[in-house]
């Protein structure tokens, strides 16, 4: 989530430059130069965005399925003491489920998708 907000934070101040001089009322002609500069900020924003859209869908799939989620507990398959509750009174698996949901919750707030779909 902390590399998708920086790559974010990265395109977007270039590309509000951008249009903010292409949109300048004191200037009668569009500087190609600052197209293609606003072109390329766009395919960045592109991918960006489809970077966001599939760790959001990824992140839906696995809290969709528990075994998933199950599968995720590596500890679980080492560890016997695993299926003790934790120190929060849920077990492993819930904890891992919690966190997932924390990470989709960041995504939508800071991408500022619709999150209908939330959990």
């Amino acid at each position: 989530v902390n590399l998708l907000q920086t790559r974010l934070n990265d395109v977007e101040p270039a590309i509000l430059d951008t249009l903010e001089s292409l949109v300048d009322p004191k200037i009668l002609s569009a500087d190609r130069s600052k197209l293609h500069i606003l072109l390329q900020n766009s395919k960045s924003l592109s991918e960006l965005e489809t970077d966001v859209k599939v760790f959001k869908d990824s992140l839906l799939k696995i809290l969709d399925e528990d075994e998933m989620i199950e599968e995720l507990c590596l500890t679980k398959w080492t560890d016997p003491r695993v299926f003790e509750e934790s120190s929060f009174g849920i077990d492993h698996c819930e904890e891992m489920e919690l966190l997932l949901e924390n990470y989709y919750m960041q995504i939508v707030k800071s991408f500022h998708l619709d999150g209908a779909d939330s959990c």
